[in-house]
């Protein structure tokens, strides 16, 4: 259709349109027809908006585009709504859809990883401890003994104290010394603890003479004893004065476990009151995990890490490690782990990017490895989930020839022209429907907008109570927007195409419906009610005015002025003057300040709308 004018490519005939005033719970239906005037197939979009409308519609999917087959026609109903008392437009707009093909280069996700950086990302991942604390012999605290090698060792203690006394006494050469009872007391403390007595044991390492040889002797106990029953040795450090030696005792009984009782290790721990020790103490344990390939601990202890930054780097140690074994399924959870570590921490700011922010080129670094050990569009994944847009665009900048690539792609694009725009104006009315109005609305009578919002800025108001062959809305309501628009002057217009010859129920309807729109009793300004008639042709246009005092001939001098000989009019009281409708207005319009005046139009001034547009003119 390249060839084509948009504007011919398609038509729109109106094949039904209300003419009657518009309620919102009628259907006030409106049939288009549409043609595609082209030999192929072509592409259109419809357009349908309502001023002060809620329209809806059928048969078609407007607003996006239709296809149409050379030549075809298709039929489109909507159905309009009143939302307001008044004015509504319908406007229809159609485009012709012109495809128009073009490249452009685009960046995409590679399907895989430029390269490999693993090793060298990892190569410096070295975050935990390398020194370990120095083993501790547990069996240098279990000997071989009996009850009864114990009871000569008690009696030995007791004579070696009782010659210490003497001794002293006496003031003679010390033959045993403090060392010696301090040395009996250690071995004896230490056959307690083998035959299971702790408390005993405890209770001898109190009676060393050295306060700090007394103190440490007693805490190897603990620790010693852990290895033999852990619950027992628990109860005594839980009540332990001195906080720090307690946390500083659990964090050497859970170290001493790694190798005897790791399951036992995190209940320990989770004891440490210290952020400090605990934290040290999981560093620790963790690094003995890694080095020992036991990731599974050190990703549980890992947990228990409260610092972020930390914790992260804990977790990149781990990833190392199993980098190294070729472990790679195991790695990704863990990148997740980092990734949301990162994203959800209060404490974090990957913003700021002032001394080397660590946590951002973690968070890079965990995302470089994803495409690499996963798929470039995992990694995508995880940007696109950035909440803050300009960090997304950053770390998309930073990590650009690790997961994506530009490629050029064919994309198509619409081009849409207007082919043709039509716009159409109704009278609406949503409140206060009575009866009357509803059977005036089905009988198709209308009334200005002006008068639907009481908003009398007119003189005088064509009232027409005869129905034609044809609807007379359409002309009169573009008559009505005309003059506004030009002169900001106005009249108003009531139609009822009558059905039955003004028989009592229409003639109800006729006096409740004026009453109703016009509230006459609230006017106090001149007006002038026009009760308009069509004749058929006369071969010139011609007007026709019955005689009301000095009034006609008022009227008959602006006509002859205004309408310049296009007219011929004519002052006729035998034929045109009174009649039934003229009396029917005179009672609904009472009072000095309403006019009521028979007018005939010939039907040369529906077909001459120039014409009759002088004649409105003239009037105004």
């Amino acid at each position: 259709m390249s060839d084509l004018d948009p504007s011919k490519a398609v038509s729109l005939v109106v094949q039904q349109f209300p003419q009657n005033l518009l309620l919102p719970d009628e259907k006030n239906i409106v049939s288009l027809q549409i043609s595609n005037h082209s030999n192929k197939e072509e592409n259109f979009f419809f357009e349908v908006e309502g001023e002060n409308l809620e329209v809806s519609f059928s048969s078609i999917d407007l607003g996006r585009e239709v296809k149409f087959n050379g030549g075809e026609t298709k039929n489109i109903e909507l159905n309009l709504k009143p939302k307001l008392d008044g004015y509504g437009k319908l406007i229809i707009n159609i485009y012709w859809a012109k495809f128009v093909e073009y490249i452009i280069k685009v960046q995409k996700v590679r399907e895989k990883a430029s390269g490999t950086k693993i090793k060298k990302i990892l190569k410096n991942k070295d975050f935990l401890p390398t020194e370990t604390l120095k083993p501790f012999n547990f069996n240098e605290f279990f000997i071989n003994t009996s009850k009864s090698d114990i009871k000569q060792m008690e009696k030995n203690l007791k004579s070696m104290k009782q010659q210490i006394e003497v001794i002293k006494n006496n003031e003679q050469l010390l033959e045993v010394s403090n060392n010696d009872i301090n040395n009996q007391l250690r071995k004896l403390a230490k056959a307690y603890l083998s035959i299971d007595d702790f408390y005993k044991a405890l209770e001898t390492s109190l009676e060393l003479s050295v306060e700090d040889e007394k103190i440490q002797f007693y805490y190897e106990l603990l620790r010693a004893y852990a290895n033999r029953n852990l619950e027992a040795c628990l109860q005594v450090v839980k009540n332990l004065g001195d906080l720090k030696r307690k946390d500083q005792v659990l964090a050497y009984i859970s170290t001493d476990l790694f190798n005897t009782n790791s399951e036992e290790i995190l209940k320990i721990i989770l004891l440490i009151d210290s952020n400090s020790i605990k934290e040290n103490t999981l560093l620790n344990i963790i690094s003995k995990a890694v080095i020992k390939n036991d990731t599974q601990l050190a990703l549980k202890l890992s947990e228990l890490i409260e610092d972020s930054i930390v914790k992260i780097k804990a977790l990149f140690n781990i990833i190392k490690i199993l980098n190294q074994n070729d472990n790679k399924g195991a790695i990704l959870p863990i990148l997740n782990q980092i990734n949301q570590i990162i994203l959800n921490s209060e404490t974090i700011l990957l913003n700021n990017q002032t001394n080397n922010n660590p946590a951002y080129n973690f968070f890079k670094d965990s995302i470089s490895i994803i495409a690499e050990l996963d798929c470039p569009e995992s990694a995508d994944s995880v940007i696109k989930n950035i909440k803050q847009e300009d960090l997304r665009e950053k770390i998309s900048k930073d990590l650009t020839d690790e997961i994506y690539e530009i490629v050029e792609e064919t994309k198509t694009k619409i081009e849409k022209k207007i082919a043709l725009s039509h716009s159409y104006s109704v009278n609406l009315y949503t409140s206060n429907i009575t009866r009357e109005i509803k059977n005036f609305s089905l009988i198709g009578g209308n009334v200005s907008n002006n008068v639907l919002t009481k908003n009398y800025d007119f003189n005088f108001v064509l009232i027409s109570l005869f129905s034609y062959n044809f609807s007379i809305f359409p002309i009169i309501d573009r008559l009505l927007h005309d003059t506004k628009y030009h002169s900001q002057k106005s009249f108003a217009y009531y139609l009822f195409p009558t059905i039955s010859n003004h028989d009592e129920e229409e003639l109800n309807i006729i006096k409740k419906t004026l009453t109703q729109f016009f509230s006459p009793a609230r006017i106090s300004k001149q007006m002038i009610i026009f009760n308009l008639d069509f004749i058929p042709y006369l071969g010139k246009p011609t007007i026709i005015l019955s005689e009301e005092d000095q009034l006609a001939q008022t009227i008959n001098a602006k006509l002859e002025k205004g309408m310049k000989n296009e007219a011929v009019i004519i002052i006729n009281n035998d034929f045109f003057k009174g009649g039934a409708t003229q009396h029917t207005l005179q009672n609904i319009f009472q009072g000095n300040n309403f006019s009521v005046i028979n007018l005939v139009l010939s039907y040369e001034f529906l077909n001459n709308y120039e014409v009759f547009k002088l004649f409105i003119e003239a009037l105004i």
